[in-house]
């Protein structure tokens, strides 16, 4: 009996020194950097107040929204706003939350509107990609809790494989493992990375990276996995009316983070206005959240029918995104359906 007590004695001990230690790593050790998002948090904490609109979403915003675009197409309807990319590639609706949260709590970043694309409702993390400073920064308590929840319609042994893999992340995270990790990693490969990402905030120096070589280049595997399977692209194409109509995919974990990324929205000062880019297949579970008025309002592009020209070959990337040509026109097009929202609200311009 003795042994036992000494052992659960030691526990009580133990524990707590190492969330004490992991405690102190998380205040001394810097953030990661992590490529395509540590350079527009630096440049929107060096001006939090500088831009009325933020872009935000995954590679479908990053890639293909310019805001210079959007915002000369705004001013061609009298309304005189900044916008700002703040897209990060492969980013999913969870990690957004996050993003938004220390936003609002941290950098005290403002802004009128947040233009939002809520992608990848359901939070995969690849194994590969467990100990990375990707899957390691975003996985505080709330994140971890509402990124199990998302798997709720999984099958049983890859939702708690996956379960699995989210946990690890956050351990990783909570004892400071990974802190201590990536400071190292400041030191050598990031310290690369800082310099190979000089053009992090794109070329016109406003968050958008549209695509270079893999707008026309048959070397990209995707953009040739496209090229090669066009039969399939227009047979999805077909199936969009049906996806955009089904009722049976929004679930309560879907309404539970719509809403939070709403408060998320509100928190920063500004209004969400909730997007869908032209990808081939609708996301049903945000077309019913707008029917069920869970969300305020949609701008949705998910319809080859109705806008043809954002589905030509000639403005495509690949299966789900567009090349640089397609990217200026649907900034041009989403600029006029948005000012068409304001001038619903406002009954005129913003000057």
């Amino acid at each position: 009996m003795k042994p036992a007590i000494h052992h659960l004695r030691n526990m009580f001990v133990l524990v707590p020194a190492l969330f004490a230690c992991s405690a102190v790593i998380h205040q001394l050790t810097p953030a990661p950097f992590v490529r395509s998002l540590t350079p527009k948090l630096t440049h929107l904490e060096e001006s939090p107040d500088a831009y009325d609109i933020l872009f935000v979403g995954s590679s479908r915003v990053f890639r293909q929204i310019s805001p210079k675009i959007f915002d000369q197409e705004l001013r061609a309807h009298d309304f005189n706003l900044r916008s700002f990319n703040a897209g990060v590639p492969a980013a999913k609706s969870v990690e957004v939350w996050h993003l938004l949260r220390g936003f609002a709590a941290d950098q005290k970043i403002r802004a009128k509107y947040v233009l939002i694309e809520p992608d990848g409702l359901l939070i995969g993390i690849a194994r590969e990609n467990l100990a990375t400073e990707r899957e390691i920064y975003w996985h505080g308590c709330a994140e971890t809790t509402l990124a199990i929840e998302s798997l709720g319609r999984l099958k049983t042994v890859p939702r708690l494989t996956m379960t699995g893999l989210h946990a690890g992340a956050f351990l990783l995270d909570r004892l400071g493992v990974g802190r201590l990790r990536l400071l190292v990693s400041q030191f050598g490969e990031s310290k690369r990375l800082r310099w190979l990402d000089k053009e992090g905030l794109g070329p016109d120096g406003d968050g958008w990276v549209p695509y270079d070589k893999a707008d026309t280049s048959t070397e990209f595997p995707r953009r040739q996995e496209f090229l090669d399977d066009l039969p399939r692209y227009r047979s999805m194409l077909a199936r969009q009316a049906r996806l955009r109509s089904q009722q049976d995919c929004l679930t309560e974990y879907h309404r539970v983070m719509l809403a939070n990324l709403m408060t998320a929205i509100e928190a920063l000062g500004a209004q969400p206005v909730f997007i869908l880019s032209p990808a081939t297949e609708p996301r049903c579970e945000v077309h019913q959240a707008f029917r069920d008025a869970v969300l305020p309002n949609l701008i949705a592009f998910d319809d080859f029918s109705t806008y043809p020209e954002l589905y030509a070959v000639e403005h495509r990337h690949d299966f789900e995104h567009l090349n640089t040509e397609g990217s200026v026109l649907y900034s041009r097009l989403l600029a006029d359906r948005f000012a068409q929202l304001m001038l619903q609200e406002t009954g005129g311009g913003n000057g």
